[in-house]
């Protein structure tokens, strides 16, 4: 059987439908606060150097991500595996994106419509 091991999280993106009000909202309630880095239209938080993962806030509207709020992303070198199984087991793949110099990343979705990114 194929595991993705939960500590190999090494993503988790917010869509938001409000950025300044999203960066507003964490800064205040969480101490996120938001860093010099930009990619696409992500916004990227500041995590501590010991942190295993980043944080990004991506505007709803720039997101092909539609049914999740949240999507956590994972490493792993079973990509191919895990959407087989998806797929097997009533998921589906629900993006393929491809994003110059960066790894490969596949998007499974639940039967419940939540997402994950596989990132090999």
């Amino acid at each position: 059987m194929t595991h993705v091991d939960p500590s190999k999280l090494c993503q988790i993106e917010l869509a938001v439908s409000n950025v300044e009000a999203a960066i507003s909202f964490y800064h205040n309630v969480f101490g996120w606060k938001l860093t010099d880095a930009k990619m696409h239209d992500y916004y990227i938080l500041d995590v501590p150097q010991n942190c295993n993962f980043g944080i990004a806030l991506v505007p709803k509207s720039s997101t092909s991500i539609k049914n999740s709020g949240i999507t956590l992303y994972f490493n792993t070198n079973l990509r191919v595996q895990i959407e087989k199984l998806a797929l097997s087991n009533g998921g589906h793949v629900s993006n393929r994106p491809a994003i110059p110099g960066y790894k490969k990343i596949t998007f499974i979705e639940d039967p419940d419509g939540n997402n994950f990114g596989l990132i090999d």
